[in-house]
């Protein structure tokens, strides 16, 4: 860690938010953060997001510029929304995803998943119009499993990381066996290196996915191996085909379904 991000991190919260807003203010920005009740609210373009502290700095930069940010990340440009899609958002974090959809003026059927206590409290304050979500893990199987939690980097798993601050327990479910009652549009996976387990739990799910975009990047494990060759594999031999790896720093990768019938003549 730099110097300056070290002393950056010490500061109490109530000194950081100053000294952020009036970064702000001297570069005329119209974001303003407010400390309140151990978490950081985010002002902007008329909305309120509420995040924690260890992720405050992905908003510096305004809560249109971080949709746009994370919809290039997990290549959104290159699927086409209408209104009332259903998307699933595995590993939701504080339910970013949401700020590319506002963005676009698309109104979807959005339900963020996040296991990290820490993170569902700002996700369920996030919520926009349209919007739900759950507070448990996806994995190969239902039950109570174990979960290493990072927040400080966004690297919480349920395989153990190199890094992490405690561990708890969490409720796990397969995907397949959640009420989503309609088609899944776009099925976005952030496992934290857990991506293949959480393919397996979808199974019967897939069928009726039509894109799948996942973070495959070195994350598993204490080895911090990536995902990427056992993703393509099970995707492909599911009838799934690539159609995009992202060309910036995320590594992540997009499948669309090669035998999911327009929605149009779905009968």
């Amino acid at each position: 860690m730099k110097v300056k991000d070290l002393f950056v991190a010490k500061l109490p919260d109530i000194v950081y938010v100053i000294l952020k807003n009036c970064q702000f203010r001297f570069q005329k920005s119209s974001v303003r953060y407010v400390s309140r009740n151990g978490m950081i609210e985010i002002m902007d373009a008329n909305l309120l997001w509420i995040t924690h502290r260890n992720r405050a700095h992905l908003y510096s930069r305004g809560l249109l510029e971080r949709g746009a940010s994370i919809g290039k990340s997990y290549l959104l440009d290159n699927i086409e929304f209408t209104e009332g899609d259903t998307v699933v958002d595995c590993g939701a974090n504080m339910g970013d995803l949401q700020l590319w959809f506002k963005n676009k003026r698309i109104q979807v059927n959005y339900l963020g998943i996040e296991p990290n206590p820490l993170d569902f409290d700002c996700l369920s304050k996030n919520m926009l119009a349209g919007s739900s979500c759950l507070n448990l893990a996806l994995w190969k199987e239902s039950g109570s499993l174990k979960f290493w939690i990072d927040s400080k980097s966004a690297s919480s798993s349920l395989i153990e990381p190199p890094n992490f601050s405690k561990t708890t327990t969490v409720k796990a479910s397969r995907l397949d066996e959640l009420q989503i009652p309609k088609r899944i549009k776009l099925l976005k996976v952030e496992g934290e290196g857990a991506e293949p387990e959480i393919l397996l739990g979808a199974v019967n799910f897939l069928s009726r996915i039509e894109f799948i975009s996942l973070d495959v990047g070195p994350e598993r494990g204490i080895e911090q191996a990536t995902t990427r060759l056992e993703v393509l594999n099970y995707l492909q031999d599911n009838h799934f085909k690539l159609v995009l790896e992202n060309p910036y720093h995320r590594k992540t990768v997009l499948f669309m379904n090669s035998r999911l019938k327009p929605l149009e003549t779905v009968g």
